[in-house]
């Protein structure tokens, strides 16, 4: 069968089914996708982004459906899937389903209940159960007395598998019970069983069967002025795991893991925190995110400035291999200031300073190495619509045992942004520069990097358009010398139900030694949303949506997350600017039609982060949590970062309602997100729209972390999401 042929055959079945589930009263949403692509490399190969190339086409189609029986009993879907014929998106051809989900909650029985089956995320701690798996799990609130304590128990059993069609539950299952009680004025109490059962991938490998029981613990307590939350786990693991040198070596084992955090904050000013934890050798549960035979401690303190200044310290210290006798001892003193600088005669600016010290050395001595850095972001209106952006770090790195890897990194970025009005149609164009000089050492280079971005919606039309030129010139020791540039086009039209767009993309490099490398791209693409996108928000297919928050009602909660339930789509700009001046925000930088807060939104992130509010005619349009990573840093340091981010965003906001990941963290990261074969989205459902969080794809190429609060769900084939004009 054709790939049109497909595509014919997807946009009928969607239809009819479409219209029939509306003819016996159930609400259908969703939208169908189908993209067709040409790839094309001339020169050398491998330093082409594009590993395929030709014809490529895919068609996407996902299927909300909903009935809601009662105020206490309903039932959601979700299927979502492709029919493919592309290399990129998906690895088989043919029809694929992606996503399956069937929710029913029943809560108008003496038990109330909420059963769940397909896709459905199973979180029970960091420490046990963080995945999602394809198979069933239920929860269960039973009503013992009436002493007020609200029990409930999840069973839950399932696959950790990307696709339906390869289904192969003994590949790699989990299987796992957990008891949770509440009380209002004592805390939570949860006891955590989960069992693993993996087959081995490779001969040299063996099976494993792994238990993890756990029980952990939550109060939150006033001590004067202070509001303290004190939380802990104990985790233990039995059974096997890969082994290190040996597959034997894995075989049989036991380990325990710990943890402890205590929060405070007072005079609304005020917090800190206090952390431990604490991974055995062999404390390694196939479907928790920790890492093994590592000690560390933290403790951070924040001071809330009502100039809307925040300034932060840290002290870290993290133990590798402890219970080994070549312990890896890294320590990290850090101080950063954020938000208004109008104590240094800036009164519109905005910024950051971040300054630490890194020590990394081994028992043995064959480590010891220390990292100096300082980092400062500057952001400032410099008339009503022209905004300038300016970024200086430097980056000392000194190797005790090997001078040849010493070396001093400094780097300057500038940038201007206009907004204007061109008709009706609202634009924005941004110009900028990086310097950056790597010396000494063995990677020593001089790199320059301009760029340019245009941005222009109205009505039914939005292009944007982008080039980034980048000149490497570099000693023979850190490879030969590169001139690379990109550009990058994505023009789309919006017309009722439907949404029609064109995609390209140019890149060109030319090596000293070496063979040059054209590659480019073209994507046409065809949205269709079953009901009116405008209006549109989707089922969803699992818990109920986010409770309603204070929104601006109360005092904003500018150091946590529920900051991006209480900020949303809909409210009027001046309330919530207002809100967040009583709140001793920073005064916030204006960028056309968004205004951009230096604001540390989660206190367990120390990379930069922004807080974005975009709006149209005085109404908040998309508000967004930015967080940068670190330069250079390595994929599993982005992993653990998004793992712990999304740890504290299912303790806010509850288990989520979706999520979609294809790809892995790697050293292609940037390349494979980029051609839509990393993607990473997690949604919760509020009374006021989506709160999406991932990894979105952006016309500059730049890799980062957002967090958002928008009017309506998303196909997860929109994979241009991110806050574009926030470079």
């Amino acid at each position: 069968m054709t790939r049109d042929i497909y595509f014919v055959v997807a946009a009928t079945a969607l239809a009819l089914g479409s219209a029939m589930t509306q003819a016996q009263g159930w609400k259908v949403t969703g939208n169908n996708s189908a993209r067709s692509e040409y790839y094309n490399t001339d020169g050398d190969l491998s330093g082409s982004p594009y590993a395929f190339e030709g014809s490529q086409a895919f068609n996407e189609f996902n299927l909300n459906f909903s009935n809601k029986f009662s105020n206490y009993r309903n039932f959601k879907g979700q299927v979502y899937g492709v029919f493919n014929d592309s290399d990129y998106r998906f690895p088989d051809t043919g029809l694929q389903a992606e996503r399956i989900n069937m929710l029913y909650e029943d809560g108008e029985g003496r038990m109330p209940y909420r059963l769940e089956g397909g896709d459905v995320y199973s979180y029970l701690s960091y420490r046990t159960m963080q995945r999602s798996i394809k198979g069933a799990q239920i929860d269960l609130q039973p009503r013992f007395d009436g002493s007020g304590r609200k029990h409930s128990f999840l069973l839950f059993s399932g696959a950790n598998q990307n696709r339906w069609n390869d289904f192969d539950f003994a590949a790699d299952n989990s299987t796992g019970l957990s008891w949770l009680v509440e009380d209002g004025s004592l805390g939570s109490l949860s006891f955590n069983v989960v069992y693993n059962d993996a087959e081995a991938e490779l001969p040299t490998q063996l099976d494993r069967q792994q238990w993890i029981t756990s029980i952990a613990a939550d109060t939150n307590f006033n001590l004067g002025k202070h509001n303290l939350n004190l939380e802990g786990e104990i985790a233990h693991f039995n059974g096997d795991h890969e082994g290190d040198f040996a597959a034997q070596d894995g075989q049989s084992q036991d380990d325990v893991g710990a943890f402890a955090e205590l929060t405070g904050n007072a005079y609304q000013q005020l917090d800190y925190r206090l952390r431990f934890e604490q991974y055995g050798y062999d404390f390694r549960p196939n479907a928790a995110v920790v890492v093994n035979d590592r000690r560390s401690s933290e403790a951070h303190v924040g001071w809330q400035f009502t100039n809307g200044l925040k300034l932060r310290g840290r002290m870290q210290r993290y133990e590798d291999r402890f219970d080994s006798v070549n312990p890896l001892d890294t320590e990290v003193f850090g101080v950063d200031a954020s938000g208004s600088l109008a104590f240094l005669g800036l009164e519109r600016a905005s910024g950051r300073l971040r300054a630490y010290r890194e020590d990394t050395a081994d028992e043995f001595g064959e480590v010891d190495r220390n990292n100096n850095v300082i980092d400062f972001n500057i952001n400032t209106p410099l008339g009503e619509r022209l905004n300038f952006v300016g970024d200086i770090s430097i980056r000392d790195q000194k190797n005790e045992l090997d001078a040849s890897l010493n070396a001093t990194t400094r780097e300057l970025g500038v940038s201007l942004n206009r907004s204007f009005d061109l008709g009706e149609a609202r634009g924005s164009v941004s110009a900028g520069v990086t310097y950056r000089d790597v010396d000494g050492g063995i990677r020593e280079a001089k790199e320059l990097k301009p760029r340019l971005a245009l941005s222009l919606a109205g009505g039914a039309h939005t292009i944007r358009l982008s080039y980034d030129y980048l000149d490497q010139n570099r000693a023979f020791t850190a490879g030969p010398d590169l001139e690379t540039a990109t550009a990058a086009l994505h023009y789309d039209l919006r017309w009722k139900q439907h949404e029609f767009g064109l995609e390209a993309n140019y890149f060109e490099r030319e090596i000293d030694m070496g063979i040059d490398t054209l590659a480019s791209r073209v994507s046409l693409y065809w949205t269709w949303y079953f009901d009116q996108k405008s209006t549109a928000t989707l089922a969803g297919a699992a818990g109920l949506r986010l409770a309603p928050g204070s929104g601006l009602d109360s005092r904003l909660r500018v150091a946590s997350p529920a900051l991006m339930e209480q900020l949303a789509p809909g409210q009027w700009l001046d309330e919530l600017a207002s809100a967040m001046v009583d709140a001793n925000a920073p005064i916030p930088a204006i960028d056309g039609s968004s205004l951009i807060y230096e604001l540390p939104v989660l206190g367990r992130v120390d990379q930069r982060q922004r807080l974005a509010v975009s709006y149209r005619s005085q109404l908040v349009d998309r508000v967004a949590l930015i967080i940068d990573l670190e330069r250079d840093g390595s994929p599993r340091a982005a992993e653990e970062l998004y793992e712990r981010i999304l740890e504290d965003l299912i303790q806010q906001y509850g288990r989520p309602q979706r999520s979609y990941s294809n790809g892995e963290f790697g050293a292609g990261l940037a390349v494979d997100l980029n051609t839509d074969r990393f993607q990473r989205i997690v949604e919760w459902d509020s009374y006021f729209g989506v709160i999406r969080y991932g990894i979105p794809r952006r016309m500059d190429g730049i890799v980062r972390i957002e967090l958002q609060h928008m009017p309506q769900q998303l196909a997860f084939s929109d994979t241009f999401w991110s806050m574009e004009q926030v470079r």
